[in-house]
């Protein structure tokens, strides 16, 4: 199968492009300027359940419970 991987240099581009295509997978860090990787997982997920959303932090614990569910893996 053939694979193809985007990027973003921040935030408010990753979104953008999330509604622009049509992606499996969302990689993203916790602490970005302009918006954090959990405001990016919510609206992802509220536009698509199934996305997969991954996000990658040494900080976990500053992950509130609550918003767990929009994020597959940590």
């Amino acid at each position: 199968t053939d694979s193809e991987v985007h990027y973003a240099i921040n935030a408010l581009e990753a979104l953008s492009m999330v509604y622009q295509n049509n992606y499996d997978i969302i990689i993203t860090d916790l602490t970005m300027p302009e918006l954090n990787g959990m405001i990016i997982a919510e609206k992802v997920k509220n536009m698509n359940k199934n996305l997969i959303t991954v996000i990658m932090t040494g900080w976990i614990e500053e992950i509130p419970e609550k918003n767990k569910k929009y994020v597959d893996y940590i």
